[in-house]
């Protein structure tokens, strides 16, 4: 072989097996980088593991810390002498005051040694007076966040009426009288600097001041808090010199967004808690939940506080919800009529839903005869003080007001409230309803519902989130009276299951004076509402809603919509594959169609969707769990005494064996007869259920005879079913006696 051949033989096998060893050395490599992924990957979710197991124990951890402490707090006798009893026992003396009301000395006492305290107190409980009472023995500065300034000026003339200096620092008050404030209640820094000025430096590490401090009480708003550098400026000043002893938040539930009342200036309070982290904070509020009790301890950066939550229950307090007329005008009438006999003489507040509502409802009331004003938040500021003023002088005897009349209203002697619209949840009618009876004495609070307000005030909350929109359907519940068929409903149970509490057990003769229901039930009052199934009309209205939806689904439609199509002969697509048990709706009206729609929401074989329209949110209904509810055996509603009377009257003329020559028409009207000849024509290879014929009358869920004819005096119509069950099977008559569900 050539020298040059064998040359390059040389060097191609030489390349060959560098390229193999290269390859080699590259698959190493790569197995190497392929191994260190693994090692890395799993290294990672090794730390991602352990570092949600570390996240769980802390919060297990922080979570056990907490309870220990509330324990602890909760086996605490606040009670027990302190070194401030005695001083204290001056401040009441001089207040007038001869014995406390529940929680407020321990409440008091807590925020006297320099805890953080939240104080969840029904309305009424005198919540002002634990920062009044501690001001006074703690002396220095108390400064008072306070949503409303109308509240802020009648607790500044209370303070300065025990001879108090108290002011109050907001947006209406003039650059001198600012000035003014400022130089006395926050002096600059080289005032407080000098040896001239009375007050000493002192630590927060005490529990109470010197007594050569003066007390001074300052109000502001939330806003202020927010926005004001100077403000905050001087209050840092003031807590560096040892001045500030404590920072009270009142209606401090609008700090969560889980709270009825939301505002968020609110939120950006943790502020004062960062620029005087030693200065005890003090929360006051009457309406929070657990879940809103909380938010607003974190919202604060409140540091273990002492938690004291009182029973909301109100004993005075009577509730009812009364049936609401169609139109405005009559809605008028009968409240005019109310308050010339029933409320005559006594003062009270109407809440409406908006500020035409409120002017129209005012207007026309004084009309009628009766000292009205109206109060809303468009108002002129000084037109809406003296609303208040002449108010609380008991110179008008009721304000038709929007919500904006509401935190912090502390009149006396007021022995009714009024919703002309039902409130967005449980929680602010409590609020709003809670200004009735501070005084100890019985008072009324009154909710009005018709079916039509439930799209409305749904479509007014839609805005602001789901958890709005089921707290609103929680105020409905209470107010149409759902499972009205179990013995122990109590509205006053309902509101306080809402806040997670529990109404105390009542004794029969205190039913009388608990609710409407409760009322009924125990025999002192005719009961206004029944429990009835209405199966035969609620599976037609599912059904065709069900048809409607699949046939149109880029179609919406309100329940209003619904209900009025229901009942006309409509030439539509949908609506003809139902026309003949359409009929069913000529003796039903569209009111109570409506409310059994809107139970049918309630229950979820419906639901809700909310869309913008071109002016307004709109309310639209669809199918949810439609099938499930046409399973039921039985679909129960609520229905005010005179809508269950037709509806039962209605079925008393369903008699077992059909007549060729139709149907008994009921009194006064002459188009119920289609509905049944529609029952009987459809249902040609079916029985209907047997209905019974007996003296016994129906019989409702507390008992109360309710079922009589209208027009017949003192005569009772037979009992009847309250169930129109079409059997399956041929040849079959099933009977069965809703009294025994």
């Amino acid at each position: 072989m050539p020298a040059d051949d064998r040359h390059r033989d040389e060097r191609s096998s030489h390349h060959r097996a560098g390229a193999v060893e290269h390859d080699e050395l590259v698959a190493r490599l790569s197995q190497r980088v392929v191994h260190k992924r693994r090692q890395v990957a799993d290294a990672h979710r090794r730390l991602t593991r352990l570092s949600s197991e570390l996240a769980s124990l802390e919060k297990r951890l922080a979570d056990r810390q907490k309870l220990l402490k509330r324990r602890a707090d909760a086996a605490f006798n606040w009670l027990k002498p302190c070194p401030w009893d005695r001083r204290l026992k001056q401040a009441t003396d001089a207040f007038g005051i001869s014995s406390f009301r529940p929680l407020q000395p321990h409440a008091l006492n807590a925020t006297l040694m320099a805890r953080d305290v939240f104080a969840i107190l029904p309305t009424g409980a005198g919540k002002s007076l634990i920062y009044q009472l501690a001001a006074v023995v703690d002396a220095g500065l108390t400064l008072v966040v306070s949503p409303l300034l109308s509240l802020s000026m009648d607790q500044r003339a209370a303070l300065r009426g025990y001879h108090i200096r108290a002011e109050c620092l907001h947006s209406e008050i003039t650059k001198q009288q600012q000035k003014a404030i400022y130089s006395h209640f926050i002096p600059s820094d080289a005032f407080a600097a000098s040896s001239k000025h009375p007050r000493k430096k002192w630590s927060r590490e005490q529990p109470w001041c010197p007594d050569d401090v003066e007390p001074l009480v300052l109000f502001v708003t939330p806003e202020q808090v927010a926005r004001s550098k100077r403000l905050l400026s001087r209050l840092e000043i003031l807590y560096e010199n040892g001045h500030l002893s404590r920072i009270c938040i009142d209606e401090a539930h609008c700090c969560s967004s889980w709270g009825h009342d939301f505002r968020h200036d609110y939120r950006k309070l943790a502020i004062l808690r960062r620029q005087c982290p030693s200065t005890p904070i003090l929360a006051l509020t009457a309406t929070c939940d657990p879940n809103t009790v909380e938010d607003v301890c974190n919202v604060l950066e409140m540091k273990h506080p002492v938690i004291f939550r009182g029973s909301i229950d109100r004993p005075n307090l009577f509730y009812e919800v009364r049936q609401k007329a169609d139109t405005d005008k009559v809605v008028i009438q009968d409240i005019a009529s109310w308050l010339k006999t029933e409320f005559k003489g006594q003062c009270g507040i109407i809440y409406v839903l908006s500020r035409k509502e409120a002017h129209t409802y005012a207007t026309q009331l004084a009309q009628l005869g009766t000292d009205t004003d109206c109060y809303h938040s468009d108002m002129d500021i000084t037109h809406r003080n003296a609303v208040h003023r002449q108010w609380s002088d008991n110179k008008l005897q009721v304000v038709v007001a929007t919500i904006a009349f509401g935190l912090g209203i502390d009149h006396p002697h007021v022995r009714f409230i009024i919703h002309a619209t039902i409130a967005t949840s449980l929680e602010a009618y409590y609020q709003e309803s809670g200004r009735a009876g501070r005084d100890g004495l019985p008072a009324k609070c009154i909710v009005l519902q018709k079916p039509k307000d439930f799209a409305r005030m749904s479509a007014f909350v839609a805005d602001k989130g789901q958890s709005r929109i089921r707290k609103l359907y929680a105020m409905y519940e209470y107010a149409c009276s759902r499972g009205l068929h179990s013995r122990h409903l109590c509205r006053r149970q309902l509101i306080a299951k809402a806040f997670g509490d529990t109404a105390p057990n009542r004794t029969q003769e205190q039913l009388a004076t608990c609710c409407d229901l409760c009322a009924a039930r125990c025999g002192a009052v005719e009961s206004s509402v029944v429990s009835i199934d209405v199966s035969y009309i609620a599976r037609d209205l599912l059904s065709m809603i069900e048809l409607y939806v699949e046939q149109y689904p880029d179609k919406k439609t309100t329940i209003l919509k619904f209900a009025t199509d229901w009942g006309k002969n409509s030439k539509s697509k949908a609506q003809r594959s139902k026309s003949d048990r359409s009929s069913m709706a000529k003796l039903v009206d569209v009111n109570t169609r409506v409310e059994i729609l809107v139970q049918l929401v309630l229950s979820g074989a419906l639901q809700e969707t909310h869309r913008h329209s071109s002016y307004s949110m709109q309310a639209y209904v669809t199918t949810n769990d439609v099938q499930a509810a046409l399973r039921r055996r039985s679909i129960d509603v609520t229905l005010w005494k005179k809508d269950a009377e037709r509806l039962l009257a209605a079925k008393s003329y369903l008699k077992t064996e059909r007549s060729d020559e139709g149907m008994e028409k009921l009194p006064g009207d002459d188009k119920e007869l289609s509905m049944v000849d529609m029952l009987m024509k459809k249902h040609d290879d079916s029985e209907v259920v047997v209905i019974d014929d007996s003296d016994e009358s129906i019989i409702d869920g507390s008992g109360t005879n309710f079922l009589e004819h209208s027009g017949d005096s003192g005569n009772r119509s037979p009992r009847v079913d309250c169930q129109l069950d079409i059997a399956p099977n041929k040849g079959k008559k099933r009977k069965r006696n809703d009294l025994e569900r």
